[in-house]
């Protein structure tokens, strides 16, 4: 299956998110992180018909344990949508 071979190419992957890192941070800064496992995986496809009668678009996400690239033990978990 095609989607299942790009998700397991995601992992250990590096990627880039905007952050804030403590409370008192209101602007957030780039910070790198490791994706290092996916934990969960969901697919919404809808039919013209459901999206004609005003349903959303068709999307996945995907829940992933992921590390900091700078720091190993600083561990957070990341969705990404599609």
């Amino acid at each position: 299956m095609i989607r299942q071979r790009y998700l397991l190419a995601l992992q250990c992957s590096l990627v880039e998110a905007d952050c804030c890192g403590a409370e008192e941070e209101t602007t957030p800064s780039p910070q790198q992180w490791v994706l290092e496992e996916k934990l969960t995986e969901d697919f919404q496809n809808i039919t013209n018909r459901e999206l004609e009668s005003g349903g959303g678009p068709s999307f996945a996400v995907f829940k992933y344990l992921c590390y900091s690239a700078t720091a190993s033990s600083k561990k957070a978990f990341m969705r990404i949508y599609f």
